[in-house]
């Protein structure tokens, strides 16, 4: 087993991006973050937010690239080379689009799957061999493609399920940190996105 030492969130920087589908992986570090009390501090050497924290007993870096989700692998570069990791140190958590809304899956290589941030990563490292945890956010509507899609606002429903999805995810970094990978795929697979009873209320009684 091989210890996790990063933990790295793919997003956009900025407000106007802060609340959309794409930034899932942003919104999991902060989430994450919040759930040790680590404050994340811009570095310009990584050109990234980054914390130093500890999360059950594990010493570990959480970033935010704040490059724009195309040039990620510049950050996770600079991380690497600096604080001496290699790829199977860390892991990514980024939005998915392949995946139902709210539901997470753990892939431990393999390509980039048409995602941007991947992508810059693999081809920064000339590797693909990384665990990537993948928030799934669901295919745009037939009228939509998927640019304005992953970079619009999810719905009142959606973001309750991603927000459930993020908290799944914190309950199985213990396992994900200690390179357990298969008790953490056996958790996070087995959870059905549902939403919180006050969210089938609301959806009720929009008459969706």
């Amino acid at each position: 087993m091989t210890e996790i030492r990063a933990v790295i969130g793919l997003g956009n920087p900025g407000a106007q991006y802060a609340r959309t589908r794409h930034n899932a992986g942003f919104q999991f570090v902060d989430a994450l973050a919040v759930s040790v009390n680590a404050e994340l501090k811009f570095q310009a050497r990584f050109n990234a937010h980054v914390a130093r924290t500890k999360i059950a007993d594990f010493r570990v870096y959480l970033a935010k690239p704040s490059t724009y989700m195309n040039r990620s692998g510049t950050s996770f570069v600079a991380l690497s080379r600096f604080y001496k990791l290699q790829p199977s140190h860390v892991i990514v958590i980024h939005d998915e689009l392949d995946l139902p809304v709210g539901s997470v899956k753990i892939k431990h290589s393999g390509g980039a799957g048409g995602h941007n941030g991947i992508a810059s990563i693999i081809a920064a490292t000339g590797v693909k061999d990384f665990i990537r945890v993948r928030v799934g956010i669901g295919r745009p509507p037939p009228h939509m493609s998927a640019t304005p899609y992953v970079l619009s606002e999810p719905t009142a429903e959606d973001l309750t399920l991603l927000e459930n999805a993020i908290s799944d995810t914190l309950t199985a970094m213990p396992d994900l940190l200690a390179g357990n990978l298969e008790r953490a795929m056996h958790f996070l697979h087995s959870r059905r996105p549902q939403l919180s009873s006050d969210a089938k209320e609301v959806a009720t009684d929009s008459g969706e």
